[in-house]
Order: C-alpha cells, then sequence, then structure tokens
C-alpha cells in the first residue's frame, strides 16, 4: 500500500474513533438535564434504553480500541506503514458505531457527521489505493459509493411520534440498527481486505425490509415522515440495481 495512504487511513480511523467518542461522552454528560423527552430526567423509558446503549458502546469501543489507536498514531511518526487488523479494528469501530445511532438529548450532529466523514474518507483512501493499482477498477468506485449510502440509511433510535404503532416501532427501530450495523461490519471488513465488495443481496434486502418498516412505522404526516432514511434507502438500491445491471451486460458481452 502507498506510504501516504497508508498515513492517511491510520488518520481517518484516528478521526473518526476520537471525535466520535468525545461526543457521545458529552452527550451523556449534558443529556441528564437536556433535551426534553430525550432527557434522563424525563424518567421516559426508550431514552433510558437509548443512553444505557450508548454507555455499553462507548466503554466497550474504547477498550477494544484503545491500544490499536494508540499504536496506529505512534506508527504514524515511523518510516514503515502501519499493518491494519481490519477484524479488530472494524469489530471496536462498528461497537462504537451503536452509540451514534442512539439519539440523545444531546446531540451535536455535525460533530458526528465529521466523524462518519473521516471513516468514509478511509474507504475513499483504499479506492484511491486500488484505482492506483487498476485504473479500470470500476468495482472499488461503486463498493465505496454503495458502502456510503448504506450507511446513511441506517435508522437512528428516535421516540415513536405514532403511539398507535410504538411497540412495532421500536422493536424495528433496534432490529435495523443491530442488524445493518454487523452487515455494514461486514462488508467493510471485505471491502477492506480486498478493495471492493461482493454486492450480495443480503444486505440490501435487510436494509429495505428494516429501515422501511422503521420509516413508515413512525409516518403520521409529511412533517413527521423520516425523509433522510427514506431518501438512502432508495439510493442505496439504485445503487445496488446499477451494479448488478452493469455486471449483467458485462457478462452478456463477454458471452456474445
Amino acid at each position: 500500500m502507498n506510504k501516504v495512504i497508508n498515513r492517511l487511513i491510520s488518520i481517518s480511523f484516528i478521526g473518526y474513533v476520537l471525535i466520535l467518542l468525545v461526543e457521545r461522552i458529552l452527550a451523556l454528560i449534558l443529556s441528564v438535564n437536556n433535551g426534553g423527552a430525550y432527557a434522563l430526567v424525563s424518567n421516559n423509558v426508550m431514552p433510558t434504553i437509548y443512553y444505557a446503549i450508548v454507555c455499553l458502546s462507548i466503554t466497550a469501543g474504547a477498550v477494544l480500541l484503545a491500544v490499536p489507536m494508540y499504536k496506529m498514531a505512534v506508527q504514524l511518526f515511523k518510516k514503515k506503514n502501519y499493518e491494519f487488523n481490519y477484524k479488530e479494528l472494524l469489530l471496536g469501530m462498528m461497537i462504537l458505531l451503536f452509540s451514534g445511532m442512539m439519539h440523545t438529548g444531546w446531540t451535536l450532529a455535525p460533530l458526528q457527521f465529521v466523524a462518519y466523514g473521516f471513516l468514509i474518507g478511509s474507504m475513499v483512501c483504499v479506492t484511491v489505493d486500488s484505482c492506483l493499482r487498476n485504473k479500470n477498477n470500476y468495482n472499488s468506485i461503486f463498493s465505496v459509493v454503495f458502502l456510503t449510502l448504506f450507511s446513511m440509511a441506517i435508522p437512528v433510535a428516535y421516540m415513536s411520534v405514532n403511539e398507535a404503532t410504538q411497540v412495532p416501532f421500536y422493536t424495528f427501530t433496534l432490529l435495523a440498527v443491530f442488524a445493518e450495523i454487523p452487515l455494514f461490519g461486514f462488508m467493510l471488513f471485505e471491502f477492506f481486505n480486498k478493495g471492493e465488495i461482493s454486492f450480495n443481496y443480503a444486505p440490501v434486502i435487510a436494509m429495505v425490509a428494516l429501515s422501511g418498516s422503521v420509516v413508515l412505522l413512525n409516518f403520521t404526516s409529511v412533517s413527521d415522515f423520516n425523509w433522510f432514511v427514506a431518501i438512502f434507502v432508495v439510493l442505496t438500491t439504485i445503487c445496488f440495481l446499477v451494479f448488478e445491471i452493469r455486471k449483467f451486460l458485462k457478462t452478456k458481452k463477454s458471452n456474445a
């Protein structure tokens, strides 16, 4: 791997972990009295569950990533490339991501997006490295676009605005988060090791079914509609279909 790209991936991983960790720790501290129904003092059941998940997530993530982050930071000042243990790194990073998917009384969304930007930046670095070695590696480009869209289609756990569908909404919200983040992690593991993903149907079907259900179950009016998740569900599906159509046409052309 190119030395500069190796350093940029290290910086991207460190940036993602540190920024998200700091934002989530501040969220825990400042959400005790802030955020209305989401404040801990409100004694609402679901926000309390979300806070518990955040606590477990950042604790486990910090424990798993402390040593790798330290070694990665030290290696930045040495001549040799850092040897990434993607299994170890992505396990900790995905566990930490669970905390980012829980809405809290105090959430600094722009800071979260900066953290996710660092993660996306690491994927772009892998694609650049892949394309430098193989100029026509369109699969890697499609992969980073698909992974970015897929990550945005994972719903954040909010409170229900529709009393009639509260139980199924919370059920599908937690199912979506706890199913789609591991799927995202598995795809990232494949991507960082191979420079591209295999574009299986399972993650797309799970994302459409779970994220789509979350959007529909909390829909009471246009103003309450979760356009962000809905748009990215559609865009992720379109990206997958475009790749599949391109692969079909390419196979058909080579067999002609």
